[in-house]
């Protein structure tokens, strides 16, 4: 009983390592792209007169980056597998809020 206990626990340490390292390969390759996106609607926002929905629309865009930069920064910070219902006859999915916690590894 005590045996195979601790084979579940080993086996979902390998498993949260898993997940943990193909989402830090997965950060990388969106922080990427990501960051050049940022620096050219920054750029543009600097070096353009836009009217109003100009504005409007690039304030939104630099908005929807930011949000992805969090996400992908809580990437990094898996320390556990929460699921939560994918709905509309998805199937579960990682729930990332739950299940990253950015203080665990505050100094």
């Amino acid at each position: 009983m005590v045996r195979r206990a601790v084979g579940e626990t080993i086996g979902e340490m390998n498993l949260v390592s898993a997940v943990a390292s193909l989402a830090a390969a997965t950060s990388h390759e969106i922080n990427n792209p990501l960051m050049v996106v940022i620096g050219r609607l920054e750029l543009l926002d600097r070096t353009q007169q836009l009217d109003a929905s100009g504005r409007m629309h690039l304030e939104a865009a630099l908005a929807a980056a930011d949000e992805i930069k969090e996400k992908v920064h809580r990437l990094g910070w898996i320390t556990r597998l929460e699921l939560a219902d994918g709905g509309l006859g998805l199937p579960p999915m990682l729930d990332l809020e739950k299940s990253s916690n950015p203080r665990a590894f505050a100094s």
